[in-house]
Parts: C-alpha cells; sequence; structure tokens
C-alpha cells in the first residue's frame, strides 16, 4: 500500500514543475527512448506520483489498458509535423507527456469558486524536475 501522504507530497511538487512544451523542445528525449505517453483521460500528475512513489500496480494496470506506454513512432511524427504542445511533467529518468488531456466535469463546490487565481500562474523554467529518489523502474526498459 502506497503511503497517501507520500504521495500527496509528490503531487505536490511535481504540480509546481509540471509545464507544457512544444514537440521541437522534446524530440531528443523521444530519440533517447525516455518519453513516456500518459493518456488524457489520466492525470497527468498522479501518474507521475504513483511512478515516483514506485506504485507497479497502479502503473501496470494503466499500461496493460493502454493509457501508459512509450510514445510511439506515429505520435512522435504527428506531432512533430504539427510541433504539437503538450503537458510534461520529469519523473526522472522518464518524461511524462500528454495530449488531448480531459477535464474532469467540475463538482457543484468547485463549480463555485476557480481552481486556480490566473494572476498567480507562473511558467515552470525548462529544466525542472521532481526530486524523487532514484527507483529502478524495468517497465519501460530503455
Amino acid at each position: 500500500m502506497i503511503n497517501e501522504k507520500i504521495l500527496a507530497s509528490l503531487r505536490a511538487e511535481l504540480n509546481e514543475q509540471t509545464a507544457q512544451m512544444r514537440w521541437s523542445e522534446l524530440d531528443r528525449f523521444f530519440a533517447n527512448g525516455t518519453l513516456i505517453s500518459v493518456a488524457g483521460e489520466l492525470d497527468l500528475i498522479d501518474v507521475g506520483a504513483r511512478i515516483a512513489a514506485d506504485d507497479k500496480e497502479a502503473v501496470l494496470s494503466w499500461m496493460h489498458a493502454g493509457l501508459l506506454y512509450k510514445v510511439t513512432d506515429e505520435e512522435a511524427g504527428s506531432w512533430h509535423a504539427q510541433d504539437t504542445l503538450l503537458w510534461v511533467v520529469v519523473v526522472k529518468p522518464w518524461i511524462l507527456v500528454q495530449h488531448g488531456r480531459q477535464q474532469p466535469l467540475p463538482t457543484a463546490q468547485q463549480a463555485r469558486r476557480p481552481l486556480v487565481d490566473a494572476s498567480l500562474s507562473t511558467t515552470v523554467p525548462a529544466g525542472c524536475y521532481c526530486r524523487v529518489p532514484q527507483v529502478e523502474w524495468p517497465l519501460f526498459s530503455r
């Protein structure tokens, strides 16, 4: 069982280090085999936190469902042609990318207040990554 306090801490850190990047900034990592595609229906930050926490059960279930996998040649070609803007978070040694994120429907309580104050938004500098313990993760063998 994964400790929820650790997951919450990882989510908070990853949330601060998530950014949008163009494919042209990411293609070299595709060549290295370190880009992992996260399906739009998953929460990118939660996926990153669970990988960092070594939650093999959750990660394997997403992989078996086809929701988490190494970026394919077809995706890379399409994203290259359009220089697609992707959501990105780094959980070393992996770079998780997400395209076409589906926003969940807000609950009644969330609909009454904004989730984020737009005046507080910031840009995450390139090169930011989650500082989590190095974990051997053979599931996405390079």
